[in-house]
């Protein structure tokens, strides 16, 4: 197996965290609604989705810019 270039390690950690929000939402929408004590209504989708823009955004060579420096400032807000 080929070592990965860090852009490819960041676009796949963004693939994953990615992955885990489009489940959680699936099943919200399976389930009819948002559960009070799941990982939507908790803010841990959010922040999931956020953290995957910001690898994307750092993977696409976008990193510093305005959309990325606004997503890592909610981030830190969020944590």
């Amino acid at each position: 197996m080929s070592m990965l270039a860090p852009w490819q390690r960041k676009l796949l950690a963004a693939t994953e965290a990615m992955n885990f929000t489009a489940v959680e939402f699936c099943e919200a929408v399976r389930d009819g609604a948002i559960s009070p004590v799941g990982n939507i209504a908790d803010g841990t989708a959010l922040k999931q989705l956020l953290d995957a823009l910001r690898l994307f955004l750092e993977a696409t060579g976008e990193e510093g810019g305005e959309l990325h420096q606004a997503i890592c400032a909610k981030l830190e807000e969020l944590l």
